[in-house]
């Protein structure tokens, strides 16, 4: 586009063939942006697998995890429930778990929130420190 005073103001003025022009090239780059159809699937599928991988690896640990919250709970598991009821023996449970893990928070509570001493720390962004 030449240097005319037209071009240098605040309307910019285009002949029918720059605007034409224009379109093709944002045209082009629109089409080498969108991905084609292929590509999306593929995506999609490795996206679907890696996710069904994450929830295989993570279901011991989650089971694992539940089966620690229900003894917590003072809670038995189905299958020793059921042969306590058929041994005709009471079900209690000693909550031991509860006891150690109450423990457990007290120590860590006692080492980490000790009086005057502060866990956490705040600085200001703005000082100009630096870590």
């Amino acid at each position: 586009m030449a240097d005319t005073p037209a071009s240098k103001g605040l309307l910019r003025i285009l002949t029918p063939d720059e605007v034409t022009a224009s379109k093709a090239e944002a045209e082009a780059a629109a089409a080498v942006l969108t991905p084609s159809p292929a590509v999306e699937t593929g995506l999609a599928g490795y996206i679907q697998q890696c996710w069904q991988e994450a929830k295989t690896e993570k279901l011991p640990v989650e089971t694992q995890m539940l089966k620690n919250m229900r003894q917590i709970a003072g809670q038995y598991e189905d299958d020793i429930l059921s042969a306590i009821k058929a041994a005709d023996v009471p079900e209690y449970f000693m909550m031991l778990t509860d006891a150690k893990c109450r423990a457990a928070e007290a120590w860590i509570k006692e080492v980490i929130c000790q009086p005057g001493y502060k866990a956490w720390d705040i600085i200001n962004s703005s000082s100009g420190i630096t870590r």
